[in-house]
């Protein structure tokens, strides 16, 4: 299990789809794709990372994962011919894309590969959904933030002197909105493992000190 999508498709084919793409810039924190909104463009990012969150029914915001380098988003716009999105999707950082309009994608989706490499993409996304599903279904709290460092550490994970220092932005409210949690019961958890030794911080990152932080229990 994890919590990021990436490589979708490999640089031989961004190489062939670049020409046929609109280069788009996003800046952090910019409103993408909002949730049951209309979507008719496809996007293949180059460069950064989006938020894949889904808004529940009393309006709490869940963050399903994220989408990196060479994913696709979008993919509704393929599959269903234009349609709503399942997801509301938010530049996590500056987020570099290739967006394709109706006529462009007629262009390119006779190749197999890329086609193929969309469909999987979807299926990582509905595996993303599946995950947090199970999480919430039959982790606590405390298992849940864990799981959540560990995929930050499996992806982002610099062993260093110290410990394990996680090259990743992620705050907070990230952790709580990634594992399903309070704030508040971050900053406990965070607290506890603090005063146990676990885990600091070290340049703006976390430093995992003790693996045994991120067991499942």
């Amino acid at each position: 299990m994890s919590i990021f999508i990436e490589d979708d498709i490999s640089d031989l084919y961004l190489k062939m789809l670049n020409d046929k793409g609109i280069k788009i810039i996003f800046n952090k924190n910019d409103e993408i794709i909002s949730q049951g909104k209309f979507v008719d463009n496809l996007y293949l990012i180059e460069d950064g990372y989006v938020k894949l969150s889904m808004i529940s029914d009393v309006g709490k915001m869940h963050i399903i994962g994220f989408c990196g380098m060479l994913s696709w988003f979008g993919e509704n716009f393929y599959f269903n011919n234009g349609g709503k999105s399942n997801f509301f999707v938010q530049a996590f950082s500056e987020v570099k894309c290739l967006v394709f309009r109706h006529e462009m994608v007629r262009s390119f989706m006779a190749n197999y590969e890329i086609s193929l490499s969309i469909y999987k993409s979807l299926i990582k996304k509905n595996v993303l959904v599946e995950d947090k599903i199970k999480n919430l279904s039959f982790f606590d709290t405390r298992q849940r933030i864990s799981w959540v460092l560990k995929c930050l550490i499996d992806r982002f994970g610099i062993q260093e002197k110290e410990g394990i220092l996680i090259n990743f932005p992620i705050t907070r409210q990230d952790l709580a909105d990634l594992s399903s949690s309070s704030i508040e019961a971050v900053d406990v958890f965070i607290r506890k493992a603090k005063n146990n030794g676990m885990i600091d911080r070290k340049d703006g990152f976390i430093l995992i000190k003790n693996r045994n932080l991120i067991q499942f229990y």
